[in-house]
């Protein structure tokens, strides 16, 4: 897992996002976003345990998933994983999807199965 991760270091370091808080607003970060050869955007958030994506992070990510959706196929997966640590992101567990403009309780299979049948539904050649 570790040789496509370039600086370790650098994950390490703590974002310090307060210098541009905006009235309540705050900037949010995104665990992941791929995109597949303009064909279709796939988001993923990460939470530890139960956690679940709440106020104005949901709402951002509700956001950019439907706009990203307007112009391709556009999912958002928000995954649960036990680890303290190094996570293997495949193998986290989706709770929740967003795909065309609402949230779906996902069936608690990894997130790399999840990617691929969303891949397929849009139908994106595999391994292209």
């Amino acid at each position: 897992m570790s040789e496509v991760i370039r600086n370790r270091d650098y994950i390490r370091q703590i974002k310090d996002f307060s210098g541009l808080r905006m009235g309540k607003m705050m900037p949010t970060d995104i665990d992941g976003l791929i995109e597949y050869k303009n064909k279709a955007f796939v988001l993923f958030e990460l939470k530890h345990g139960q956690g679940s994506v709440r106020g104005g992070q949901r709402l951002a990510l509700e956001r950019l998933t439907d706009a990203l959706g307007q112009v391709r196929p556009s999912v958002c997966f928000v995954c649960n994983h036990s680890s303290t640590e190094d996570i293997d992101v495949a193998r986290v567990t989706v709770c929740e999807f967003r795909f065309q403009g609402r949230w779906w309780p996902a069936q608690r299979v990894q997130l790399a199965k999840y990617i691929q049948r969303f891949l397929r539904s849009v139908n994106y050649e595999l391994g292209a």
